[in-house]
């Protein structure tokens, strides 16, 4: 992987195609869908972020691999919430990433 030399900057990459590309581009194996009544919730490992209400309202915390949606007006608390749980996450020892972004067309609506 090439280093850019400007933030605004694109370089195109050639991805390999085939079977071969399928098994080194996979990080897991394809999944087939299943009845949404047959996966077994109770037994799915979750990460607690140190908030209790928050992690109440996840279902009892965090599922491994997924991903939340913060939304709400603006000045709520949303980051002050997501840095909160990020810190718990990360005072546990995990690798966290915080990635926020906004809708800049609300501001000229």
């Amino acid at each position: 992987m090439r280093r850019l030399r400007r933030l605004d900057s694109f370089v195109e990459e050639r991805q390999e195609t085939g079977r071969l590309a399928v098994k080194r581009n996979a990080a897991v194996a394809p999944a087939t869908p299943v009845p949404i009544d047959s996966i077994d919730i109770e037994h799915e490992q979750r990460l607690l972020t140190a908030i209790q209400e928050f992690d109440r309202v996840l279902g009892g915390g965090l599922v491994a691999g997924s991903l939340v949606l913060i939304g709400g007006d603006p000045g709520i608390g949303k980051s002050t919430l997501m840095l909160q749980a990020l810190h718990g996450l990360a005072g546990q020892g995990r690798k966290v990433l915080y990635v926020s972004g906004e809708d800049p067309s609300a501001r000229f609506g």
